[in-house]
């Protein structure tokens, strides 16, 4: 099996309040990306909860579907999640 992990670093000019609203809200990944974005599903009983899974659709470069998992929130200082099926991305 394999396991990849990815670390990401950006440094944005935004008010702290402003970027963490944007990224707590799970379901709402579109605010962030706009124009990577095409669609994202949410399940009926998501609650923005840790163990929440989002359905991601890509257009333009890499088209497709990726299913992530939020695996931790710490509001303001923390947030982990996981891309746990990349079966419809064309590279």
């Amino acid at each position: 099996m394999l396991h990849l992990q990815s670390h990401v670093n950006r440094t944005v000019k935004v008010p702290r309040q402003y970027f963490w609203k944007r990224l707590k809200a799970f379901d709402k990944i579109q605010t962030l990306l706009p124009k990577t974005i095409k669609e994202v599903k949410i399940p009926d009983n998501f609650s923005n909860s840790p163990g929440d899974v989002r359905y991601v659709y890509l257009e333009k470069v890499y088209q497709g579907e990726v299913i992530e998992r939020l695996d931790g929130l710490i509001e303001e200082k923390y947030m982990a999640y996981s891309v746990i099926d990349l079966s419809l991305i064309h590279i």
